[in-house]
């Protein structure tokens, strides 16, 4: 029987694939023999060692990121809004309510960015919430709408403040823009629908041209809100929600701005290789973003205290009152502005970015002002004073891309482990079925 095993043995080290085995067992001389086990031995444990290190490198999940530059012809063109500085318009104000100045005051109030203002205002015009409270309820004893009411009395997008609007050389209309809220009340976002619209020829004048009026006369703003004079606007990803006010890109009047646009996308990986989530989705925005996230979070902290949601947030839940903006909904922004919590919002997996780049001129000049002056009654001092001219497009019809990847993927590591194998000592997947023979 020993005789019998000693054969088996002898047969399998001198007839396996892997490398050396046979040269122990048929060499003759001692010292040969040991200098051939020396070998094997020393290739088994170099291979070990740098088969572990392959698993280590693929356990760290590294990545790496492949940039590219495309070229498809024509590009999709992204939403742009905008938003005028002066979030309600004088002379439809007084239209509505009689004696506005306490209502502007406490719109003022509810809407502050500063929640430090808040006292110093009340302080400065010598008046009280309760005050300002109970001259609300005697002019709206059924309550105020503040949706409808901030809708009708906010800046309106019409012929008058759009007397130019053109899309890739066409006349455009007030009709193309969508309305939304944000914390600068009334904004108008073009391309903001399910409508698809390309740019197929590059520079301005072949994406979209417009002039807007932001009608200083009618401004309303006061120290305590928003002291400047002109638009602001933000060009972003139909599906996001617009986050002008920390995005944003301001233009004062008398401007010609030319806002050249790239593409950039990026794709990223799910854990443990990134930090993606494919499956993360919002309540009430239908595609998943960073600015949506952040939104439905600070929404829900203020619903859950405050029972309501601001206006600049989209929603289901009802509106805040004055009241509510001025106490509840201050007191949480007072919270988040100086200990903000960290949001649970993953980064998407798939988004894109448009990066602007803005260049100026004045506008208009002083030969092109007479005509002007001519054709449409408007002199060069209202056209410094109230009118803006802005081009967006796409310098080139290209797009950038970022797209992160495994460093090692599973067939990466199986083939440098198979190759590992294979060098230092032979061993491919035959000779294991050769080593379950010999066991079994």
């Amino acid at each position: 029987m020993a005789d019998s095993t000693e054969s088996m043995d002898y047969k399998f080290a001198t007839s396996t694939t892997m490398h050396g085995v046979a040269r122990v067992a048929e060499n003759s001389r001692l010292s040969v023999r040991v200098i051939w086990i020396i070998v094997v031995l020393a290739c088994i444990g170099v291979c070990v060692w740098q088969i572990s290190l392959r698993f280590i490198n693929y356990m760290e999940y590294n990545t790496n990121t492949e940039i590219s530059i495309n070229y498809p012809g024509r590009l999709e063109f992204p939403a742009v809004t905008f938003c005028n500085f002066n979030r309600y318009t004088y002379s439809l104000l007084n239209k509505y309510v009689n004696n506005s100045w306490n209502i502007l005051l406490y719109l003022q109030l509810a809407n502050t960015q500063q929640p430090v203002y808040h006292t110093e205002m009340l302080q400065h015009y010598g008046i009280t919430l309760e005050l300002l409270q109970r001259d609300l309820e005697r002019k709206f004893p059924d309550g105020l709408d503040v949706e409808n009411f901030t809708r009708a009395i906010g800046w309106q997008l019409n012929d008058f403040t759009l007397p130019l609007c053109q899309w890739r050389g066409h006349k455009c209309f007030p009709q193309n823009f969508t309305h939304t809220f944000t914390r600068f009340g009334n904004c108008y976002t073009f391309n903001g629908g399910d409508e698809y619209i390309d740019q197929r020829i590059p520079g301005a004048g072949h994406g979209l041209s417009v002039v807007l009026n932001i009608q200083q006369s009618e401004y309303t703003e006061s120290l305590y809100g928003n002291i400047e004079a002109g638009i602001k606007f933000l060009v972003h990803p139909k599906e996001e929600p617009p986050q002008i006010g920390s995005q944003g890109y301001a233009l004062h009047p008398g401007t010609r701005a030319f806002a050249d646009i790239r593409q950039v996308r990026y794709i990223s990986l799910e854990p443990p290789w990134g930090q993606c989530d494919n499956n993360a989705a919002l309540d009430y925005f239908t595609s998943y973003s960073l600015s949506g996230c952040s939104l439905e979070y600070l929404k829900s902290l203020i619903y859950k205290d405050c029972g309501c949601r601001p206006l600049f947030i989209p929603g289901n839940e009802p509106v805040c009152s004055l009241n509510q903006s001025s106490t509840c909904v201050q007191q949480i922004s007072a919270e988040w502005a100086s200990n903000a919590p960290e949001l649970p919002c993953t980064v998407p997996c798939n988004y894109t970015l448009y990066p602007t780049s803005l260049s100026y001129t004045t506008f208009p000049s002083t030969n092109v002002a007479e005509q002007f002056e001519i054709l449409l009654d408007i002199t060069l001092e209202d056209m410094r004073e109230n009118y803006v001219y802005l081009d967006v497009y796409y310098s080139q019809i290209q797009y950038e891309q970022y797209k992160q990847t495994k460093a090692m993927t599973s067939s990466a590591l199986l083939s440098d482990v198979g190759g590992q194998f294979g060098l230092f000592i032979g061993i491919s997947v035959i000779t294991f079925v050769e080593i379950i023979e010999y066991i079994a």
